[in-house]
């Protein structure tokens, strides 16, 4: 990816209403405490997504899949989606809401099993496994290699690493690029239903509204102060 620079980027008009939904946070609970992610400090409430929260969800995207403006889906945030005990129904829901769109979800791979595996693919739901133990994940690999829904598998937090806009002490080894959340109105589910600016969020200083809301009623999205930090230009 070439270098990004600000200066030169076509200027866009904020606030500006949502659009989509970008990321489901089917947990925001992990099972490793990685020096690289803030989660271990990550005030907000660490949870599985009650199943009323999901079916809420499931209505703001149905809003935007007949909007046509619901863009690829991704199943995790700030934490391990697999950890959630009905993690293969909810693969399920999401599919017949959007049975056109690209999903996919990052997973750790430390739970992840056969049955789980044979669900994705069931579904068309891609999986990327991040190797921060390697030597533990490479059977999760090997299982989606056999069903064919690896999408990819590696070390990104080494090869490009992100201080998660400053939340933590790690070097910076991507360059500046215009955010594809921002510029595109795109939008993160917690786990506790919050509707967040961004995958940044850990204290939830960039709410900007909830699925038990009315989503035909707009929601703005603008820059938050991570935003000066963040390596994506808004």
């Amino acid at each position: 990816m070439e270098a990004y620079d600000p200066g030169t980027a076509a200027p866009c008009a904020y606030p500006r209403p949502i659009e989509w939904i970008k990321q489901i946070e089917f947990s925001s609970r992990c099972n490793l405490a990685c020096h690289y992610c803030p989660h271990s400090k990550m005030p907000r409430p660490k949870l599985d997504m009650s199943m009323a929260t999901f079916e809420r969800t499931l209505l703001w995207l149905t809003h935007f899949r007949d909007a046509g403006t619901q863009g690829e889906l991704s199943l995790q945030g700030i934490g391990e989606s697999t950890l959630h005990p009905d993690f293969i129904p909810m693969m399920q829901g999401v599919r017949e809401v959007l049975p056109d769109h690209y999903i996919l979800f990052s997973t750790n791979g430390l739970v992840l099993d056969e049955e789980m595996v044979q669900a994705a693919a069931l579904f068309h739901i891609r999986i990327d496994v991040s190797l921060h133990r390697p030597e533990r994940a490479v059977y999760a690999v090997e299982l989606a290699k056999k069903y064919g829904v690896l999408g990819v598998a590696g070390s990104a937090a080494a090869t490009t690493p992100v201080d998660w806009a400053g939340q933590v002490d790690h070097p910076l080894g991507v360059p500046r690029y215009p955010c594809p959340w921002l510029r595109k109105g795109g939008v993160s589910i917690m786990a506790t239903g919050k509707i967040t600016t961004c995958c940044f969020d850990t204290d939830e200083s960039g709410v900007i509204g909830d699925v038990a809301a009315d989503p035909a009623i707009p929601i703005l999205t603008q820059p938050w102060h991570l935003c000066a930090t963040c390596h994506q230009i808004p």
